[in-house]
């Protein structure tokens, strides 16, 4: 990697309060590959740059926040919010409630191309990165995934064998019941 792609300016977007950040010389994702050729002319130039707002930085991030949030409103936690720059460099309070709002109200499309695909950055240097599809958006979909296993399967025993809702489920799955 080049030198100048150890400059990042990372930080949250304060439009979208999504987690930005890297540059298109920037490589700092486990997918990420950096060319080696001279012939190529690839040497030194990531094939995907971590640049832009990153689909899995995005929902680990407002995962954690809504769960500092939750902490913060049953006392466990004392601060309501965060000190932050703008783009401008002035200082801004952010409030984790706002900034949970920001993010879902942000149409989550922005990370899906025309195919309906999570892509993995969105606002890159280069626009065109916008529109790659990676496996990172795996993490930011498996939390909701998770969150819905929580939810709806989540049980007393574990987690349930089917949805407790549909028609063919027997909550008495203790076996030494007669």
């Amino acid at each position: 990697m080049s030198d100048e792609g150890l400059n990042n300016k990372i930080g949250i977007d304060t439009k979208t309060g999504f987690v930005c950040g890297g540059n298109r010389w920037n490589f700092e994702a486990w997918i990420d590959n950096m060319g080696s050729s001279d012939k190529a002319n690839n040497n030194a130039h990531p094939a995907t740059p971590t640049d832009g707002s990153a689909v899995k930085l995005v929902g680990l991030s407002r995962t954690v926040i809504a769960w500092i949030l939750q902490m913060n409103q049953e006392g466990h936690y004392p601060y309501d919010s965060v000190e932050t720059s703008t783009e401008i460099d002035e200082k801004m309070k952010l409030l984790f409630l706002e900034w949970l709002n920001k993010i879902d109200e942000t149409n989550s499309s922005e990370y899906a191309n025309r195919r309906r695909i999570y892509t993995d950055t969105i606002n890159s240097f280069l626009k065109w990165t916008d529109f790659q599809v990676r496996p990172n958006f795996i993490i930011a979909a498996i939390i909701l995934a998770l969150k819905q296993v929580e939810t709806i399967l989540l049980g007393k025993y574990g987690i349930k064998t089917l949805d407790s809702t549909d028609y063919k489920y027997a909550g008495d799955y203790v076996n030494n019941h007669d």
